[in-house]
């Protein structure tokens, strides 16, 4: 006859099963993926090289459905909406400062704000790998994120606009199905406006003085004037 503690032991392990059971059941029907779930695999806790926290992203995202990856995917583009913000890109214009362009020379006479959309895309990309408050700061009060000891050494992230696309090819899934997802919210074709006070990038240093000190903003010249619509 089986001990009573071989009957616990035994029990514990049929509750293991039922509940792993249970986890495979809900990926199965794409109901585990939410926000929180979404931050959790996006947020680079444990500080590895941005190469290495891209394939953690896929290989815990190819463990969720088909369905639940599409998801992942539409939230990625909805918090990269919510995070395309004048702000935002004034933390990026002092990270990566756009030029001032010349002609023969001297300061063209019709400067205009120049940003890279690509570059901006990538570090929006990066910012959501800093984490859901991190990318509350930045909306809200660019200022405090000096306060967080963050490195910004790092801070293009391109890949993560793909880690959906490879965990449905891990999964042996076709990964055009990607393309079937609505394209208001993509990130390069979709619908919507950056949100919050605009601002003149000759003016960037007075509205944010403490940032552009921290990175020691300045404006590299370029001989470009003269290939730019008059």
């Amino acid at each position: 006859m089986a001990s009573f503690s071989g009957i616990l032991g035994a029990s514990k392990k049929m509750r293991q099963l039922k509940f792993l059971l249970l986890l495979f059941h809900l990926n199965s029907f794409g109901q585990t993926m939410d926000e929180n779930i979404f931050w959790k695999l996006v947020t680079n806790n444990s500080h590895l090289s941005l190469e290495n926290h891209n394939e953690n992203i896929i290989k815990e995202l190819s463990n969720f459905s088909q369905q639940d990856i599409l998801k992942f995917e539409l939230i990625m583009r909805d918090r990269l909406i919510e995070i395309y913000n004048w702000n935002v890109l004034a933390t990026f214009e002092l990270l990566h400062p756009s030029p001032i362009f010349l002609e023969e020379g001297k300061p063209w006479e019709k400067q205009i704000d120049y940003f890279s959309n690509d570059g901006f895309l990538y570090y929006r990309c990066w910012c959501l790998s800093q984490g859901k408050e991190f990318c509350a700061t930045l909306v809200n009060n660019p200022n405090e994120i000096l306060k967080n000891n963050i490195n910004f050494k790092d801070n293009w992230f391109e890949s993560l606009i793909y880690v959906s696309r490879a965990s449905l090819k891990l999964k042996k899934i076709n990964e055009d199905l990607i393309d079937t997802l609505p394209n208001e919210t993509h990130y390069d074709t979709g619908n919507f406006e950056m949100t919050g006070k605009k601002w003149k990038v000759n003016d960037i240093e007075k509205i944010y003085p403490a940032l552009a000190s921290y990175f020691n903003y300045k404006r590299p010249t370029s001989e470009m004037g003269k290939y730019l619509p008059k």
